[in-house]
């Protein structure tokens, strides 16, 4: 029956390796649902050569336990003589990726579980002695969790898969890749503790964004290791405990995002370290303290956003001296007091300036009316300011007869300090 069919038909095939590239695009595969629950995985053909060719030895027996990791090894061994060992191996991990993150859902999956070579799957990209180096799959509705044989992909450089339903946690075997630099796994619904698990110990990456999901746990002092980042992003999720100065290790950093959690305590002064800063935004939280003069040490800000914390105090006149800001927002600080320094005009090149939700008072300084003109400025101010015309005043008693809705536009410098999305 449905055994000698399979093993007929995969010995049939040539045992001499080819390159993949040779296969045909019409070939059609079978999977657990179709074999007879019965039967073993070991009366497969190759079933076995697969396994200990891969060292997989974790997984059921019996068709009728039949895993992810068992669907993955079956794929392979129904195109084993025609595949080099280098593509049993890619295609085992991408089919395991496939089938731990319901791929039969995913809205883009061109060529995946076919025999189209895996570096033309949508979203791989390979090396060109064939290797994995690039998994893309943002925004394509996956599902599920990732599957620890990721760490398999020993090549591997970039890892996105922001914007999907992940679950679950991510896979610790990511500490495996040294190759790895790049990890975005933004927008899901990932949970747990890995910066304490095993992030941290991956010293080499360059770029790690984690903003919207729902991780947990305090950011330990051993980020301070991750010396080779330059953007870090971890907004949005549910982390707690204080900022560690051990931020302030990472010269390299030219994005840190730290925003919609529950951190508490003060901003660590280290941080007025990091000078290449482009891009800074932290918001709401319990923290407390007041603006610093040190800010104006950040001369590389672009994008300077520090929001709805129980801060006290005045904007510190060296605000004037990060001339290369284009949006700069102080919303939601309820108790920011006194009136706007005149070395805001320095900022020639601002095109955002928020101050809603702030007790700020006084008149806004002509210059910085003039300052502002450009059709593509905006000021949002408080209703405790007089605007002198020249910016807007939302919700207020006596709302400013110059005010306007927001514009479609201007959804495109959100609060995360990143446009058009």
């Amino acid at each position: 029956g449905i055994i000698i069919a399979v093993m007929v038909v995969l010995s049939q095939q040539s045992s001499k390796p080819e390159s993949n590239k040779g296969i045909s695009t019409n070939r059609s595969y079978e999977s657990c649902s179709d074999l007879d629950p019965t039967m073993e995985f070991s009366d497969i053909a190759y079933y076995d050569a697969v396994m200990e060719e891969l060292g997989v030895n974790d997984a059921p027996s019996s068709v009728s336990a039949c895993t992810y990791v068992n669907e993955a090894l079956f794929f392979v061994t129904q195109d084993y003589n025609r595949l080099t060992p280098q593509s049993r191996s890619n295609r085992f991990v991408l089919a395991a990726l496939f089938q731990s993150t319901e791929g039969t859902e995913w809205i883009q999956s061109t060529g995946w579980m076919t025999s189209e070579p895996e570096c033309d799957w949508y979203g791989i990209t390979c090396s060109s002695d064939g290797k994995v180096t690039e998994i893309n799959i943002a925004s394509i509705l996956v599902m599920g969790s990732l599957p620890d044989e990721i760490g398999r992909l020993t090549s591997l450089q970039h890892l996105i898969v922001s914007g999907n339903m992940l679950s679950g946690s991510l896979p610790s075997t990511l500490q495996d890749l040294t190759s790895l630099v790049h990890i975005d796994a933004r927008d899901n619904e990932l949970e747990g503790d890995p910066l304490a698990s095993f992030l941290t110990k991956m010293t080499w990456l360059d770029h790690l964004d984690l903003w919207e999901n729902r991780f947990w746990g305090s950011i330990p002092s051993a980020i301070g290791d991750m010396t080779a980042l330059t953007a870090l992003s971890l907004c949005g999720n549910e982390l707690t405990g204080e900022i560690p100065a051990s931020l302030g290790d990472l010269s390299n950093l030219r994005r840190l995002q730290l925003g919609g959690n529950n951190h508490e305590g003060t901003l660590p002064d280290s941080l007025y370290r990091l000078s290449k800063l482009e891009t800074f935004y932290i918001a709401p939280s319990a923290m407390t303290g007041t603006l610093s003069t040190e800010l104006g040490r950040l001369t590389n800000l672009e994008t300077l956003s520090i929001q709805g914390f129980a801060y006290t105090g005045t904007i510190p006149s060296e605000i004037g001296l990060l001339t290369n800001l284009d949006s700069l927002q102080f919303s939601g600080i309820s108790e920011l007091t006194g009136t706007i320094p005149a070395a805001i005009t320095r900022l020639s090149k601002l095109t955002f300036f928020d101050l809603e939700h702030t007790a700020l008072s006084g008149t806004l300084p002509i210059a910085i009316c003039t300052a502002f003109m450009g059709s593509k400025s905006k000021i949002l101010a408080p209703c405790t300011l007089d605007c002198n015309d020249c910016c807007e005043q939302r919700n207020c008693m006596n709302p400013n007869p110059n005010d306007r809705a927001p514009k479609p536009e201007d959804s495109k410098k959100d609060i995360f300090g990143i446009t058009g999305h």
